[in-house]
């Protein structure tokens, strides 16, 4: 990976293009908003066509680009939002702050959710434990025996879960050029994501109340291929395209108003 100057480093939009030219594993994004405009507007390229483009003196060059992208942000300035108690901000303020990730860039994550406070007697019943094996030093949470009937996810069957999708996915798209649900396009995810009629009739109330676009629409049918992977089922149905719904409402909520 090219070496990161002070040039670079005060140059996000320079440093994300070279990041991505070389990368292909997590691209973790904090204070997603606090970047640039333009910096984050030069995600659009990658997140839709897996490539990075540079146009120089001497020549064009294409990289390919498609490494796992995460982000995390506030949801105004101070942080405190929608918690009117403690947050300051004003309508203004909180749009403005919103208003640095667009909806184009929006619409090209698959997954955006909002991940309220936890409050004090659900991290009572909770303990902490530090994992080993291939895993080694990531923190997971145990729930108490009392809820949740003692179960919990740890971060040796996560790997296991993944594992399987992997699995799963790889001899869904034997022969087709594809890897990963997220990749699947026309005829293919036509074949792959077909609704029975009361979960078609569902997302087309969704679809008309949210004004989504096709490429939103086309998110949740993959979206809830994968989680119906996770439970080992091979139609999609009205539960797994309503969890999908979920992941998107935050464009509305907090990219629609309401902040007063």
């Amino acid at each position: 990976m090219p070496k990161c100057t002070n040039k670079t480093s005060r140059r996000p939009h320079n440093f994300l293009f070279y990041g991505f030219a070389s990368l292909s594993g997590l691209l973790f994004l904090d204070e997603f908003a606090e970047f640039s405009r333009s910096a984050v507007e030069s995600l659009r390229q990658p997140l839709e066509s897996g490539e990075v483009y540079l146009h120089r003196v001497r020549g064009d060059y294409t990289f390919p680009a498609k490494p796992l992208i995460m982000a995390a942000m506030n949801p105004c300035p101070c942080g405190y939002y929608p918690d009117r108690g403690r947050c300051r901000c004003t309508a203004g303020q909180i749009r403005k702050y919103m208003g640095k990730i667009s909806g184009p860039v929006m619409e090209r994550l698959d997954l955006c959710v909002h991940v309220q406070r936890v409050d004090y007697s659900q991290l009572a019943k909770v303990s902490f434990e530090v994992c080993d094996g291939p895993w080694e030093g990531a923190v997971v949470s145990r729930n108490s025996a009392e809820e949740g009937g003692g179960r919990f996810m740890d971060s040796r069957h996560m790997q296991e879960n993944i594992e399987r999708i992997y699995e799963i996915q790889a001899e869904r798209f034997q022969g087709m050029g594809i890897r990963y649900n997220s990749e699947m396009q026309g005829s293919v995810l036509e074949k792959f994501c077909k609704l029975d009629r009361e979960t078609q009739s569902f997302l087309e109330k969704v679809y008309d109340k949210f004004h989504l676009s096709a490429r939103v629409y086309q998110k949740i049918l993959k979206v809830a291929r994968t989680i119906a992977d996770l439970e080992a089922c091979r139609d999609i149905g009205i539960a797994h395209v309503s969890e999908a719904v979920c992941y998107r409402l935050p464009d509305e909520t907090y990219g629609g108003g309401g902040w007063d």
